[in-house]
């Protein structure tokens, strides 16, 4: 998908990477990239265990009163001292011929996932919150 000046190259994503952050703690990040229905009960059986997570969106522009909707879906979970896992789930990127999934469907998993957990995290949640209640889901 392209947005303006951004390029996000979400379908090469590493499975695994290792960060080492400026205290010199060492971070694991598992990432998932969800591309069908399968992949995403599985993702959801995990992500429901959990109390509280992180949620981001991409989004096709800023104004959803205009017009703009949530291109993908991010969530992630802690799920060892040092480690974490990441799901990116695409529903509306443009101009790839990769497998998404319907937003009608992700929306209801999400709907069900932001009562389940009691503290969502997020950068600009506020707008999140307004992406996600374009498409029906509240945070």
């Amino acid at each position: 998908m392209l947005l303006p000046g951004v390029q996000l190259d979400i379908f090469t994503w590493p499975e695994v990477e290792s960060v080492k952050l400026r205290n010199g703690q060492r971070w694991t990040f598992r990432n998932r990239l969800i591309q069908s229905e399968a992949e995403l009960r599985s993702a959801f059986a995990v992500l429901d265990q959990y109390e509280e997570g992180s949620y981001d969106t991409e989004a096709s522009g800023l104004k959803p009163h205009l017009g703009a909707r949530i291109c993908g879906h991010a969530a992630t979970i802690q799920t060892g001292k040092h480690e974490l896992t990441n799901f990116y789930i695409p529903v509306r990127h443009q101009n790839t011929d990769e497998p998404q999934l319907d937003p009608a469907l992700v929306a209801q998993f999400f709907a069900r996932l932001f009562q389940i957990w009691q503290r969502v995290r997020g950068h600009h949640l506020k707008f999140d919150a307004l992406m996600c209640r374009a498409d029906g889901v509240e945070i």
